[in-house]
């Protein structure tokens, strides 16, 4: 099955998204955010509450990914525009970071 212009454009805006600088700049503040909250997190409830939206954020994350994979998967990795947008996005993609103490 052939990837349809709309999903190679969302495709295309996906990886736009994911190389953004302003994308990446607020993806790594608020996931430090999180991860501060969850370790100053006083109550169980407090931890819970940081921990989700830690995941939550992972997922808008991986959510816009998928739209480069699953075109890329559509064309069986013979597509050379989508995967060079797929290695980009991985390659730049944020990804979890932890403090060390």
């Amino acid at each position: 099955m052939a990837v349809t212009q709309e999903e190679r454009q969302r495709a295309r805006e996906a990886g736009m998204i994911l190389a953004s600088g302003l994308f990446r700049e607020t993806f790594e503040a608020l996931q430090e955010r999180y991860y501060d909250r969850w370790l100053a997190a006083q109550s169980t409830e407090q931890r819970e509450k940081a921990w989700y939206l830690q995941n939550a954020l992972m997922e808008v994350r991986d959510s816009i990914l998928e739209n480069i994979q699953s075109a890329a998967l559509k064309e069986k990795g013979r597509d050379a525009e989508l995967n060079g947008l797929l290695k980009e996005a991985r390659e730049k993609k944020p990804s979890p970071k932890r403090k060390t103490a």
